[in-house]
């Protein structure tokens, strides 16, 4: 198991900017006198798309068959969840459309090439039909998520305003592609374009 996770740690120079692994031994023994019988420990990999994040996982196959051949064990490297995780299938058009209605609600917009590494099940939606994932300020100071000063950012007074800006946001929006049908056949287009793409 400590091979595994020192080959991994060694791999991670190697890999694209947009991939991460993330490890963490659950099963590790049951005294530290005694070489275990048997480890278990559980990994996350990230990347930008599913093909890329395969060719992650199967590297990673590879080096648990070379830890298990240097210690004379077996291993086995399987998911642990059946579906996975999808990359987002980018609609610009769709996302405009977003950025214009916020922006007529005085919101400043961000330019998108900050965004965050983290994944989200509505890429698989996304490889259905178009999608946006919107993000909206909750703070006037960037917040770490998945921290305490989130929650506190979020139940403070323009967190909980962002509710209804975001609410109104997403309804205006709607609003447009219901009475835009040939915007919203555009955006159907680009996004039949952006999967085509993606299969290149």
């Amino acid at each position: 198991m400590i091979l595994t996770f020192n080959a991994i740690g060694l791999m991670r120079q190697q890999l694209p900017q947009d991939a991460r692994i993330h490890g963490i031994i659950t099963r590790g023994g049951d005294a530290p006198n005694i070489i275990p019988g048997y480890t278990e420990a559980k990994f996350y990999i990230r990347a930008s798309t599913v093909k890329r994040m395969m060719d992650i996982y199967h590297r990673m196959e590879r080096i648990v068959e070379g830890a298990a051949l240097q210690t004379g064990c077996t291993g086995l490297l399987e998911p642990t969840q059946r579906n996975l995780v999808e990359n987002i299938i980018p609609t610009p058009s769709f996302d405009a459309v977003y950025r214009r209605v916020l922006e007529s609600l005085g919101e400043v917009v961000p330019p998108d090439d900050n965004r965050s590494l983290g994944s989200s099940d509505v890429g698989n939606v996304s490889q259905v039909i178009p999608v946006i994932q919107p993000m909206i300020a909750i703070s006037d100071t960037a917040v770490a998520g998945h921290s305490m000063e989130k929650v506190a950012a979020c139940r403070a007074e323009r967190g909980l305003q962002s509710i209804a800006l975001g609410a109104k946001a997403l309804a205006l929006t709607a609003l447009e592609l219901i009475l835009n049908p040939a915007l919203l056949e555009r955006i159907k287009e680009d996004h039949k374009a952006a999967l085509a793409a993606q299969d290149e």
